[in-house]
């Protein structure tokens, strides 16, 4: 649950840098209750805290939005659901204040195309509003304006993914990396290499499939070989901050996108550093995510394919998130943002959600 970082709202400009979106931070930090208390260091973490303190390099508490986690055994198995109720996720908070305020909330129905009046056409249900707000994600928003006719030659351009690669120590110990806080700390130590574009250490629980999702394939033997000593592991991920974009084609979103060789050298720096962490932790052996010939790469952040700006020759949508061509459609979601984030962006795209909303409110 990272604010978004004050280098990035200096180069966003526009009301990124003004109090009000800091009044949204504010806000979204205080509703879904960011706090870093609940970091305690599982196992593998120890291991990953060793290894940057032994090298000299930065250690953050990371930040989360969780009440009452259990941050032991239970909190390892987060990714899929978290069985406690204690992360504050929109279920939790955004739709039942919704909800309470009289809101209707209509599930199984795809939003197919926004047409005029404005309405939304959702298969069997049409939506009649004075103004529609668009929050499908930096993949969807474009292909639902495209399929709308809506938009100017900048939807679905500028897409940024947040590549992430990886890094596996193993241990003489035993550290069962499917176990602990799901997220307790990360490392900024390089996260400006070159203009506030770098990447961020972050480490979380590694079941089989994660692991097996991230390691290179070299042959059965040796793939056996490292499953078999997972519980001996430590992961370590490297969030690369990506300059250079792709893009998002068609209404039936169709993603096109190539690591640049500006980012692939900022993410093979990652990946030595990584190596070296995990040595310096006493890992005896280290396995990255680099192939043979090829780099296994995730992302897990989707930004940037309806940019807010200043003009709509350099943007999708206005510093509200309105559209250029329909200002009664607005967009409230992470492909707002004018370029990646840096950090994990769910802070920032529901303060953008949180800054468009009332400027709307305020029109209608």
């Amino acid at each position: 649950s990272f604010r978004t970082p004050d280098g990035v709202r200096e180069e966003w400009g526009g009301p990124f840098t003004s109090d009000v979106f800091s009044r949204s931070l504010d806000a979204v930090c205080a509703r879904l209750g960011v706090n870093t208390d609940h970091s305690r260091l599982s196992a593998r973490e120890e291991r990953v805290r060793t290894g940057l303190e032994r090298l000299g390099w930065h250690v953050g508490t990371m930040p989360r939005d969780v009440l009452g986690c259990d941050q032991g055994r239970v909190c390892g198995y987060c990714g899929y659901g978290c069985r406690l109720g204690a992360k504050q996720s929109s279920d939790r908070t955004w739709l039942v204040d919704a909800e309470r305020q009289g809101a209707q909330i209509v599930v199984g129905a795809r939003a197919e195309r926004i047409t005029r009046g404005p309405r939304v056409e959702a298969g069997r249900v049409t939506v009649r509003a004075k103004a529609v707000v668009v929050a499908c994600g930096a993949i969807q928003t474009p292909a639902l304006l495209r399929r709308s006719g809506l938009g100017n030659e900048w939807v679905g351009r500028n897409l940024r993914l947040h590549p992430v690669a990886g890094a596996l120590g193993f241990f003489d110990e035993e550290v069962r990396p499917w176990e602990g806080t799901l997220q307790a700390i990360h490392s900024d130590q390089f996260a400006d290499l070159d203009g506030g574009y770098g990447y961020r250490y972050e480490t979380t629980a590694a079941h089989p499939s994660l692991a097996a999702a991230f390691l290179p394939w070299r042959g059965a033997e040796e793939h056996d070989q490292l499953m078999r000593g997972l519980g001996r592991a430590a992961p370590l991920g490297v969030l690369l901050r990506d300059r250079d974009g792709g893009e998002v084609r068609g209404e039936r979103p169709a993603v096109r996108y190539r690591l640049s060789a500006y980012d692939t050298a900022h993410l093979e720096h990652g990946l030595e550093g990584a190596v070296q962490i995990l040595h310096a932790a006493g890992a005896r052996r280290v396995v990255t995510s680099r192939g043979r010939r090829s780099l296994i790469l995730y992302s897990f952040h989707q930004m940037g394919t309806a940019r807010m700006g200043a003009s709509p020759e350099s943007s999708a949508c206005d510093w509200d998130g309105a559209l250029w061509d329909a200002p009664q459609v607005v967009v409230c979601d992470g492909s707002t943002f004018p370029t990646a984030s840096g950090v994990n962006p769910m802070v920032t795209i529901s303060a953008v959600a949180h800054m468009n909303a009332r400027a709307l409110a305020s029109r209608v």
